[in-house]
């Protein structure tokens, strides 16, 4: 796969963002898409900019959980490579396409509710299965492979040819995995902060009138910033990933 951002062809160990920058271009898409849909919302406060702005919610809201599959697949065929690639982007269209069928509130909690659940599930599986695997298997053949870089004379030369330790298949390597845990957890902060503010705005506990001096800082501007902060913070803890073999 091609890095976009270098210009180079993305390493195996890459993480999945890296192995598919089509995938943070189509995210970006959305996010500009959630952006206008937002301004038109709130400039004309019209039918047709809260479905636009509904729209892009969910779109980018979605996008977390649908990159599950390809966060947790190892790298594999190019063609099943771009299939898993493919559901954020599908998934991400279908939720814009479709924003206006649903209901917002429900479709919203529960796609907040399964980030909260199913990210930390993945962590845990990626650190105590597929790291601990790993590590545990480097112990294993660590001595054997301390012995093989220094080997004595009678090692190298076997009727007159050298013999070199077999190569590890592929199937054997194992991943591990490291994450900056703390950007998932300031994401958690920065998204309950911002709902703590939407809903003090909702029952005018954090609504200043016009004229105020603080009036551009309502309960609800604070949300579209916070909730963007923890948009952020989710996309960069997955990009962020390193992956190595073992």
């Amino acid at each position: 796969m091609l890095d976009w951002t270098t210009g180079t062809r993305a390493s195996p160990e890459a993480n999945g963002l890296l192995r598919n920058p089509h995938v943070t271009l189509s995210h970006g898409v959305f996010n500009i898409l959630h952006g206008l849909g937002s301004l038109w919302h709130h400039a004309c406060e019209c039918e047709a900019g809260g479905r636009a702005d509904v729209a892009g919610v969910l779109a980018v809201n979605v996008f977390p959980v649908l990159y599950i599959p390809l966060w947790l697949a190892v790298p594999a065929l190019p063609l099943v490579e771009f299939a898993l690639s493919a559901i954020p982007i599908v998934g991400q269209s279908v939720f814009y396409a479709r924003a206006g069928r649903l209901p917002l509130r429900q479709t919203f909690f529960v796609v907040v509710l399964l980030t909260i659940l199913l990210i930390p599930a993945c962590v845990a599986y990626l650190y105590f299965c597929r790291n601990r695997k790993a590590k545990v298997e480097q112990q294993r053949v660590e001595p054997q492979t301390q012995m093989r870089r220094n080997p004595s004379r009678e090692e190298l030369v076997v009727g007159g040819s050298s013999v070199a330790a077999p190569p590890p298949r592929r199937g054997q390597r194992r991943q591990i995995h490291v994450l900056k845990l703390w950007l998932y957890a300031l994401a958690l902060v920065l998204f309950f902060g911002g709902w703590l503010a939407w809903k003090n705005d909702l029952n005018g506990t954090w609504c200043f009138r016009r004229g105020s001096p603080l009036y551009w800082l309502q309960g609800h501007a604070v949300w579209h910033l916070l909730t963007m902060g923890a948009l952020g913070c989710i996309y960069w803890f997955f990009r962020s990933e390193k992956i190595s073999y073992s």
